[in-house]
């Protein structure tokens, strides 16, 4: 079994205490866990109870919801969409499955629905409805930023008539004892809420700032995920609204095939079962994507999946814009999770100080 390194862990405190001053972090906040048992929690710059919006670690929210209702046979991964988005009943869409939708594999990664846009199924329907393909279903892979998790969304919202954070809350959190995370929150409950903001924008190398290799990640964007209208949308794909305890929770729930939410079959599917391995378009290495997170293999690459060189090949996480990270390491049992409501305009940057601290908080077992 697994014992802690308290030195590993003071260091892995160390460096993230450095990065909130010596980067211009507004605020931060750090989750360490082992066995579900909480290690270290650490806040900068806030207090102990701010929350952040956690970008794209939603996507493992929104899918291990899914996943949820795949364990229940409420829903296959062979189901097609159109059967629940009339807008999709038409050529090509129509073609588009769960599973496409679950692994980047779907075939519209930009298609547009700006945040406010979505506030109804109604006006996301008509966006659906105007929406081109990038290529035929299944025949591709690009990461999807928001668009596949709304649909994923409206797929669970036709099947169980409720929105997807409350489905999310009811079905899985609940049952797990996770606090503090949420799709989906209202303006008057969003006390603790860190704004976005954006950090260091002097001297970005060519090609690395974050609109640049990231389109939908414009500044002006970035911040309108921190609004309260926005928050109170929840976006699927990218507005999840969490603690670093809450999200480090999540994972390690993962860790317990009996937790409850998901059966065996399902949780050894989507921690471990790698369905797309193509090449990812930024990074140029093996996706590594299962059907809810990113596996960080045994190739030398995993640093550049974002999981810390020093994980085990069969750690399964996620991660978000800002450097923010989260993930389960089933060999050493621990979960880790960063986050931060700066966002480095020099992807880089973030990039490398989320590498760093999920390589500490991976040396924090003796």
């Amino acid at each position: 079994m697994s014992t802690i390194d308290r030195d590993a862990v003071a260091a892995l405190v160390e460096r993230a205490e450095r990065a909130f001053h010596e980067e211009d972090l507004p605020a931060a906040q750090l989750a360490l866990l082992l066995d579900g048992e909480v290690v270290e929690a650490r806040t900068f710059g806030a207090d102990g109870n701010a929350r952040f919006v956690g970008f794209s670690t939603a996507k493992a929210v929104t899918s291990g919801t899914i996943v949820h209702l795949l364990s229940e046979g409420e829903l296959a991964l062979s189901d097609r969409a159109a059967t629940w988005i009339p807008e999709f009943d038409r050529d090509g869409f129509r073609d588009v499955t769960v599973e496409h939708l679950l692994t980047h594999r779907a075939g519209f990664p930009h298609a547009p629905l700006r945040h406010l846009e979505a506030a109804t199924r109604e006006a996301r329907g008509a966006r659906y409805a105007a929406w081109r393909l990038d290529w035929p279903p299944g025949e591709g892979s690009g990461y999807h930023p928001t668009s596949a998790h709304w649909v994923l969304s409206d797929i669970a919202l036709a099947l169980t008539g409720s929105p997807l954070g409350p489905l999310a809350r009811e079905r899985v959190l609940e049952p797990l004892g996770i606090d503090g995370l949420d799709i989906g929150v209202p303006v008057d409950e969003q006390d603790g809420l860190q704004p976005v903001t954006m950090i260091g924008g002097d001297d970005v190398p060519d090609g690395y700032a974050i609109g640049e290799l990231f389109p939908e990640a414009n500044p002006e964007i970035l911040a309108e995920y921190a609004d309260p209208a926005v928050v109170a949308v929840g976006v699927p794909g990218a507005g999840i609204v969490t603690t670093a305890t809450a999200l480090a929770s999540w994972l390690a729930a993962w860790l317990r095939p009996d937790a409850g939410p998901w059966s065996p079959k399902w949780v050894a599917d989507a921690t471990g079962t790698i369905r797309v391995t193509d090449l990812d378009k930024v990074t140029h290495v093996p996706a590594n994507r299962t059907l809810a997170f990113v596996v960080a293999g045994d190739d030398g690459n995993q640093a550049l999946r974002e999981l810390g060189p020093s994980v085990g090949p069969r750690t399964f996480g996620t991660s978000g814009l800002g450097g923010q990270v989260a993930w389960a390491d089933p060999d050493t049992r621990l979960a880790f999770c960063f986050l931060t409501s700066g966002i480095n305009h020099d992807v880089v940057a973030s990039w490398r100080r989320g590498y760093e601290l999920s390589d500490l908080a991976a040396r924090c077992v003796a």
